[in-house]
Parts: C-alpha cells; structure tokens; sequence
C-alpha cells in the first residue's frame, strides 16, 4: 500500500517571511500501528540562529487540496478531533541551542475503537506561543510543518480511480514540441495514497519521442479526495505525423496499474517550412548548375 514518495520540503513562512531562522525534518512523517498500541517517531528542530531559542508545538488538522498546493491548517481552537487528539510530546515548549538542533519525540497513542485507514495532521512549530497568539493577536514570526500520515492497521482498502486524461489545451494538429496534460485521481480507499508513473509518447513508427514522470513531488491523495496533476510532455525527438501519448499510473503494489491514452498530430510549420525553402534553393542551384554547364 505505501510507497514512500520524495521527501518534499513543506515550510509555510508567515509574517515576515525574513524572520524565519529555523527549519524542521522531516516534511513528513508516515506511520502506522494497531489499535491500542502507541506509535512513535521524532522530528529535528533546526535552529539557524546565533543565539539559542525556544520552539512551541502543536498538532493540528489540515484539509488537503485537489491541486498540490499547501493544505489548509485548522485552527486548533476550531476543530482538533482524531490524530490532533492522539498526537502527543513531552513537553510543547523546547529549547534549541545556537546553530545547533535538537531530536523531539512524537508520541501516536492509538485510540481502542479507531476506525481502520489513514488519518493525517500536522504538527506546527513556531518560535511563538500559539496560547499567546490566539490571545492577544500577537504575531507569529515563522512556522513550520509536518504532515503527519497515521495508518491504523486491520480493514485497510487501497482504491483509486482515474477519472480523466486530458490535454491542457487540447488540438488536433500540435505545432510545438510541448504538450501538457492533466489527469484526475480520486482515492476511494480508506489510506492515503502517492502515485507515480510515466507518461510516454511514440511516433507512428514506435519511436519513443517524450515522456515524463507523474507526480515527480510525491503528492499524497487522501481517502475521499480526488487530486489533479498537470504533467508538460516535452519531446526529446523530432516527430512528424500521429503521436500516442500513454499514461501508466500505480498507487499500491497489489493493486493494478492505472492506463490511458491520448492521440494527437504533430506538425511543426516552422521545421517544414524551413526544410521546404532549402530543398526549393537545392533545385534552384543544381537547375542553375544544369545550365551553366550546357
């Protein structure tokens, strides 16, 4: 079910984005544990500053977008039900030396009648107090996150759908060498999931003349969401005439791959015609050749 995909770098500077002199490992944190069990892992603080600072903690829900845009990070005042509850740490305040970094652990006590799948949070941490802030207003100066994927083990379901593939900005004849195409995934599972593949392109004589990696980030696609990829296929070969382009996408190992296609002309006027005008100037030449020698 779970392929761990690129760690991406996810750090959500906030007013003033110069202020920010920290950083946090890793982006993600991907899990899993029974119910009733308590699941563990640690994040490193990173202080950049030259001189030492404390860091605050809090674990938070986020609403995942269909695009891979930054998600929404919930209030913790508004709604912290599921994985915010569960998520634990000795203590939410820490205290990082100069230029130097420090391990803090996270705690996942796993509920007796949690629901089988993946829940996901995120936890924050923020050279202010989050008590002080939702007090008073005062401003955060930074704030990093890291996206939490919490898989309780037992009745687990991997299912996804492709719901379309299409062109951008779809034409019958292509005249430039790029050509972008988005895709719709929709999970119908119950555990997030990170699909990956190709998108390849043959001419009519089965040339491979382009291809790209999907979702090259690691996007994650939560149960109940269908998420949209934008892939630019660039051609690596000069192709004249009808091009397929087929897409091959997998989400879990024991599940089957996603296929489609898509079928387009490429036609470049600016190739032809140039190729054109030095053929006319070849005939021109050998006729004035012909000529000069009769």
């Amino acid at each position: 079910m779970r392929r761990l995909a690129s760690i991406v770098t996810l750090t959500l500077a906030m007013l003033p984005m110069a202020a920010r002199a920290f950083s946090v490992s890793p982006a993600i944190l991907d899990l899993s544990g029974e119910r009733g069990q308590v699941a563990g892992s640690t994040i490193t603080v990173i202080n950049t500053d030259d001189r030492d600072k404390n860091f605050y903690l809090l674990a938070v829900k986020f609403e995942p977008r269909e695009d891979s845009s930054s998600p929404r990070f919930i209030p913790y005042a508004e709604d912290h039900a599921g994985l915010p509850e569960w998520i634990s740490f000795a203590d939410d305040r820490v205290r990082v030396p100069a230029e130097g970094k420090l391990e803090v652990p996270v705690r996942i006590a796993v509920p007796d009648d949690a629901a089988s799948g993946t829940s996901y949070a995120a936890v924050l941490v923020s050279d202010a107090p989050y008590d002080l802030v939702a007090s008073q207003g005062a401003p955060i100066q930074a704030r990093v996150a890291v996206l939490v994927f919490f898989t309780v083990e037992g009745e687990t379901d991997a299912r996804a759908e492709l719901l379309d593939f299409l062109p951008v900005s779809p034409a019958a004849i292509q005249e430039n060498v790029t050509r972008t195409f988005r895709l719709r995934i929709q999970n119908q599972g119950n555990v997030v999931l990170a699909p990956a593949g190709t998108i390849v392109a043959t001419d009519v004589f089965g040339r491979v003349v382009a291809s790209a990696d999907v979702n090259a980030e690691g996007s994650r696609v939560t149960p109940g969401l269908t998420r949209t990829f934008e892939v630019a296929l660039v051609e690596d070969e000069m192709a004249v005439g009808p091009v397929t382009a087929t897409l091959k996408v997998t989400y879990a190992s024991d599940q089957p791959a996603l296929f489609s296609s898509d079928s387009y002309w490429v036609f470049p006027w600016p190739f032809v015609i140039a190729a054109g005008f030095v053929c006319v100037m070849a005939v021109m030449l050998l006729r004035g050749a012909v000529r000069r020698r009769g």
